[in-house]
């Protein structure tokens, strides 16, 4: 994904114009491996991975989930904009 979803031209753009991105990366040692496993779950609801969720900033409310990869990037933009 960050190879070649995230840096395409059509994807970069939507996510600029319209959304904070925030990461959890879990390949790390432990507290913070622990402590973000628990943070996905909390915020996702899920331990899959990858997941991608957009959440209103606000309310925390998830208005949008992806479970698993996305094999290109027309299919991550039609997740970013709920299509």
């Amino acid at each position: 994904m960050e190879r070649n979803i995230f840096p395409h031209p059509a994807v970069a753009g939507e996510l600029k114009k319209r959304f904070l991105e925030a990461r959890l990366h879990l390949d790390g040692r432990e507290p913070a491996r622990s402590r973000n496993n628990e943070l996905r779950k909390t915020l996702a609801g899920t331990l899959a991975r990858p997941t991608y969720v957009i959440m209103d900033p606000k309310t925390r409310k998830v208005l949008r989930k992806h479970e698993g990869w996305l094999p290109d990037p027309q299919g991550f933009l039609n997740f970013l904009k709920g299509s």
